[in-house]
């Protein structure tokens, strides 16, 4: 039993007993002596000093409480800017190594020790506020985990690890993610809601730089045979043309979908972005192809404009199994986007 449950029991207790005190007063006024009632004067007196103490007490604590919480929010929102801002350092340092713009030198290692000592300090400066608003810290910690869930499940999905499928659970985490967020007072909601935003507006980056630099998108795509596709990938050729629409299999429901001109569907385009390193769902990732690029990705059958893409590459792979998979990489070029950049 926590010290407020005591204080409150306290205080509860001698409210009773003046209560009880200036009954048994009434009742025995006619007979009492003067000490007597001097006595239960005194008594009501010290037990309403005790239930206005006690009730002070509660009414401090309870006000400090909400006062160091909102510090404690205050400062829990620097710490996850630093953790942000770190967090784009390691990408941007990991990048250049990769790109070979920094050498693998003693200096870039320090460099990139230092990060992670930073981080490792913001996550202990995390911990120390735990006491104060864990609840808020448990949520935060929540949202990210189904954010990098959201992530891997489609990493999965497309590496075909073990036959996955998207779940039904993994589909809805976009709302369980919403669902959190409201949880949160206003300040941390509208960081959450800031993260989102900078999540998409890497992804948009990300497509803006690949247009950029190849004036084209290459997008990978799958067959499988124990799905509900009209066809395989056996008999296209490289330069032929597909086209690209929502639809779904058995296995994917909402899913990008590439189609021939006969209008059969054969293949699930994967999300782009997590070759990026960047955190967008599968549903936004073809949202986000959508508005950005202006495409209409509506099946034919119901009044969509095809959007036509161009077949860069094939593979076909066996597993011991039996199950065979077929992969396929399209091109879809800028000059074909309705509101290309030029």
């Amino acid at each position: 039993m926590d010290s407020n449950r005591l204080k409150f029991i306290a205080a509860l207790a001698c409210a009773f007993a003046v209560v009880f005190l200036l009954i048994l007063q009434v009742a025995t006024a006619e007979n009492a002596t003067k000490t007597e009632t001097a006595l239960f004067a005194t008594l009501q007196f010290v037990f309403s000093i005790a239930v206005s103490w006690i009730l002070t007490v509660l009414s401090s604590e309870k006000s400090f409480r909400e006062s160091q919480k909102k510090f404690a929010i205050a400062a829990f929102r620097r710490i996850k800017e630093i953790e942000r801002a770190l967090g784009r350092a390691q990408r941007l340092v990991l990048s250049q190594k990769g790109q070979g713009a920094i050498s693998n030198s003693s200096s870039a290692q320090a460099v990139m020790i230092s990060l992670i000592s930073a981080q490792d300090a913001v996550n202990s400066s995390v911990a120390d506020w735990g006491d104060v608003i864990g609840d808020e810290i448990h949520i935060t910690k929540e949202i990210e985990k189904l954010r990098s869930l959201r992530k891997t499940s489609d990493k999965f999905e497309r590496d075909y690890l073990d036959n996955l499928r998207i779940t039904e659970d993994v589909t809805d985490i976009s709302p369980k993610i919403n669902e959190l967020k409201d949880a949160l007072p206003p300040s941390l909601k509208l960081d959450e809601d800031a993260e989102d935003e900078t999540r998409f507006e890497r992804a948009i980056e990300v497509l803006d730089n690949e247009l950029q630099k190849k004036n084209a998108l290459e997008l990978e795509g799958f067959w499988e045979s124990d799905d509900t596709f009209a066809a395989d990938l056996r008999g296209l050729k490289k330069g032929e043309t597909l086209y690209l629409a929502r639809g779904f299999t058995s296995g994917r429901p909402n899913s990008l979908l590439a189609y021939t001109k006969e209008n059969k569907w054969i293949a699930v385009i994967t999300n782009i972005f997590i070759d990026h390193e960047v955190n967008i769902g599968y549903d936004e990732f073809v949202d986000i192809l959508e508005s950005h690029l202006s495409l209409d990705l509506t099946p034919p059958q119901f009044g969509g404009k095809p959007v036509p893409v161009v077949i860069k590459d094939l593979r076909f792979i066996k597993y011991d199994d039996g199950e065979e998979r077929q992969y396929v990489t399209v091109v879809l070029h800028q000059s074909t986007l309705p509101n290309a950049k030029h």
